[in-house]
């Protein structure tokens, strides 16, 4: 089973995006902060992977996070080694599949080493009841089998929902996005003659299945007394995923036969004080370029708090999280929002409520730090074709799990 290798520059700048270079580990991609980088199939990861000299370490621990454009909720299946020495091992987790924007914390894999093996992680994702009941070795042959299979039937208003989803038995909507006609509304003016307008959904059917490696984790990375995480980003691609803006979502150079599905790999800071709470900001949308995060009031009546400036794609930042404010400081049992500004414009207000609820929280309390994780496709641009593209999103993401 061969990982997608994505050799296109994807260190251009992105179509659309308000200010900077989307930079991709391994093609022309800068070093970000955190000790990793942006990383893809081709290019592998990059960095250090060593812990702060000042922080103590603490247990190994994973948190992954579904940030794919493309793709409604996934499976992921693990694999011990890198390439085709890569052995798949278990059954598919989360059993009921990872949500687009949520997390997946693991803390050990049953055959995995994370001191001398390198670990490679496969997303299955579409119609995931086809594979219930299936290991990994099965459900990936099934997946891998779907392309294959000619697609005949239109997407129909109840058959699907999500980016990325499949045709299921009740018409059902499942993640992001509702359910729309092919060919509906006509939203954005898209001239892509394999496309339905910005407003529809795929002209051409998805198969039941897609399945995708993400880059590999190499050995040693996740032993060093750390809580990394691992954001998916960029697309998985196939030929019902095309648009006239579909560079605008899923990052320069991709094409229905170019996929941009990669990662952004780093370590979060476990750093915390009892009276204050702890934030730092993780950019992983790879459509975007550089932003800047504040918590705010949505009417705009009050002084706005700084989080984080010029956060660029697969950065961390603050490295060390700023321990200075309490939950309440930042609005978080009000009504304030996160928001996200590129180059003097916002582009992106999401309250702390909404937040917290897709991370299945019912508080931010002081004594914890979190990671405000940017995902999706290009802020501030106007994609509306919830059959094709996620929603830009952030992810709030406990650094001490």
């Amino acid at each position: 089973m061969a990982a997608p290798a994505c050799g296109s520059d994807h260190g251009a700048l992105a179509k659309g995006s308000n200010g900077g270079q989307a930079g991709r580990g391994g093609q022309g991609g800068s070093p970000a902060s955190g000790g990793f980088t942006q990383i893809t199939n081709s290019g592998g990861a990059t960095g250090s992977g060593g812990r702060l000299p000042d922080e103590p370490p603490g247990e190994n621990v994973l948190t992954l996070v579904h940030g794919i454009v493309d793709a409604g909720p996934v499976l992921l299946c693990f694999a011990k080694g890198s390439g085709s020495q890569a052995v798949v091992l278990g059954a598919p987790e989360p059993p009921a599949g990872l949500a687009y924007g949520a997390s997946w914390v693991v803390r050990s894999i049953e055959g995995v080493d994370f001191t001398n093996d390198s670990l490679s992680t496969w997303i299955i994702t579409g119609d995931l009841s086809a594979v219930a009941g299936l290991d990994c070795e099965q459900a990936l042959a099934l997946a891998h089998a779907e392309p294959a299979q000619a697609a005949h039937a239109e997407f129909g208003a109840g058959e699907a929902g999500g980016a990325g989803g499949a045709p299921s038995a009740g018409g059902a909507a499942a993640g992001a996005g509702g359910t729309t006609s092919a060919g509906a509304g006509n939203e954005g003016g898209d001239d892509d003659p394999a496309s339905a307008g910005e407003g529809g959904g795929p002209a051409i059917t998805p198969p039941v299945l897609r399945a995708a490696r993400l880059p590999t984790i190499p050995a040693g990375t996740l032993a060093v007394g750390r809580s990394t995480l691992f954001v998916a980003d960029g697309c998985v691609g196939g030929a019902a995923f095309t648009s006239r803006l579909a560079e605008n979502a899923c990052g320069a150079g991709y094409s229905a036969t170019a996929p941009t599905l990669g990662g952004v790999l780093v370590q979060m800071s476990r750093r915390s004080t009892f009276t204050r709470v702890g934030l730092q900001v993780v950019h992983a949308s790879l459509a975007s370029g550089p932003v800047n995060v504040t918590a705010a009031t949505p009417a705009g009546d009050q002084s706005p708090l700084f989080i984080a400036s010029n956060v660029q794609l697969g950065a961390i930042l603050p490295r060390f999280p700023d321990l200075s404010q309490s939950a309440s400081s930042y609005g978080v049992t009000s009504n304030w929002q996160v928001e996200l500004y590129q180059g003097g414009s916002r582009v992106l207000a999401e309250p702390w409520q909404d937040l917290m609820t897709r991370a299945g929280l019912s508080e931010i309390p002081d004594g914890k730090t979190f990671a405000l994780v940017v995902l999706g496709p290009g802020l501030g641009l106007p994609l509306s074709r919830p059959l094709l593209w996620n929603p830009s999103r952030i992810a709030l993401v406990p650094t001490d799990p």
